[in-house]
């Protein structure tokens, strides 16, 4: 006897992954508690970062340092850590699926696009306030005199790195140089805290995008129904003309019956007598609504709209 073919295999077999193998799924997800680090050097920076270097060397070859740039060693050292944390927080955000974005025409002008919300950040030297009193001389100035002054504000550099974030419904976080560590030592914590930022304002949008889907529909409803009132008004008022009409189309039959007979009891037919009633008579015809029929009348009365009988 023949042997049987093999039965095929079970299609689910397929999608069964072998052992130790991650479901494709879970290969694409991104790891809920991301590890960033920043690098030491700045040999292969994010795209952006190495379009600001790029533009800053071109600037000083032609004009020499760029105003604003740090003088300092101390402000020089804070603005390579500054790019070292952009490039690595910029490079980790769009290996996790979101986006960093350039304005046409303006490198510095940077977004983070993170669950489809646009994020702006500044990443600067915090600067710290502190009140001090005012001299013997300065308690003399005409201007503190007449202010009543006797302290100022004054700004003091702290050499601390402050990332500021804000997103597009108002939402902040800030992260700074402090006791527990560097900002690089807390790239993984700001990535994750801006995921969780994006997934607020996607949260925010849909239901703002609701309230304002009912509010249009609402919207809606409100005006169907003030069209729906004018139009029964403006039918209601098409009816009653039809009717007046009908009225005035009987009175007048009434009238042109009387004529007539008056016209033959005084002895007056005539030829042109005869023509002008016959006339008048055909012109009431014409005016009364209801030469057509009920069927005329509704179709007269219905194709009234809300736009009619506006001046």
């Amino acid at each position: 006897m023949a042997s049987l073919p093999a039965a095929p295999e079970p299609r689910s077999k397929a999608l069964v992954p072998a052992a130790g193998q991650q479901p494709r799924e879970a290969r694409a997800a991104p790891d809920p508690t991301p590890k960033v680090k920043a690098p030491q050097r700045l040999h292969s920076p994010h795209r952006v970062v190495a379009a600001w270097i790029e533009d800053e060397r071109r600037s000083r070859e032609r004009w020499g340092a760029p105003w604003g740039s740090p003088k300092s060693a101390e402000g020089k050292a804070l603005e390579r850590r500054r790019l070292l944390i952009l490039s690595a927080l910029f490079t980790a955000l769009e290996r996790r699926g979101h986006k960093v974005e350039t304005e046409r025409g303006a490198i510095y002008q940077v977004s983070l696009v993170i669950e489809g919300q646009t994020f702006r950040y500044v990443l600067s030297e915090r600067v710290s306030q502190r009140r001090v009193a005012l001299s013997d001389a300065e308690l003399k100035d005409p201007e503190n005199v007449s202010m009543h002054r006797r302290f100022r504000q004054i700004r003091e550099a702290t050499g601390h790195l402050q990332l500021a974030v804000t997103g597009p419904f108002a939402e902040k976080q800030r992260w700074s140089d402090d006791a527990d560590g560097l900002l690089e030592d807390r790239l993984s914590e700001i990535v994750k805290g801006l995921e969780t930022l994006g997934g607020a304002a996607k949260a925010t949008k849909t239901r703002r995008d609701e309230l304002e889907r009912q509010r249009l529909i609402e919207e809606r409803e409100r005006y169907e129904a003030r069209q729906r009132r004018l139009r029964d008004q403006n039918q209601w008022r098409r009816l009653r003309e039809l009717a007046n009409r009908r009225e005035e189309a009987e009175r007048l039959r009434s009238f042109i019956a009387l004529l007539r007979q008056k016209a033959a009891n005084d002895g007056m037919p005539s030829e042109e007598l005869a023509g002008w009633l016959t006339w008048a008579e055909e012109w009431v015809a014409a005016w009364d609504p209801t030469k057509g029929g009920v069927a005329a009348i509704m179709k007269e009365v219905t194709s009234v709209t809300e736009w009619d009988y506006r001046s």
